[in-house]
């Protein structure tokens, strides 16, 4: 296992002339709870959009337990975006667990 579960390197994502990511570096130690806080249109859920594989960076990398992130990399971590649909009473590495195994074959 990698020393570090997510490393994004230089990421940059534009849309047309909007610059939504703007040489973002930052990296997410393995067995550690991260969140990422800021405005809104700050590029949060780029961010993650990007980590997961739904979105291309316009350039930079990212890498995944060691490996570069490709389409379906989603289902390799657990990411909470947006509007979440959780359960309040229960903390957020619970509903991350319950949604595993929910989701799993």
């Amino acid at each position: 296992m990698a020393e570090y579960m997510v490393e994004v390197f230089d990421a940059v994502k534009k849309f047309k002339e909007t610059v939504a990511l703007n040489h973002v570096t930052v990296r997410f130690e393995t067995g550690r709870i991260h969140g990422i806080v800021g405005r809104n249109g700050s590029g949060k859920t780029v961010l993650f959009k990007c980590i997961c594989g739904f979105m291309q960076l316009t350039s930079g990398s990212i890498l995944v337990d060691g490996r570069p992130v490709k389409p379906g990399t989603a289902q390799e971590i657990g990411v909470i975006v947006e509007e979440p649909g959780f359960i309040g009473s229960l903390s957020g590495y619970k509903n991350l667990k319950l949604l595993a195994s929910i989701q799993r074959k």
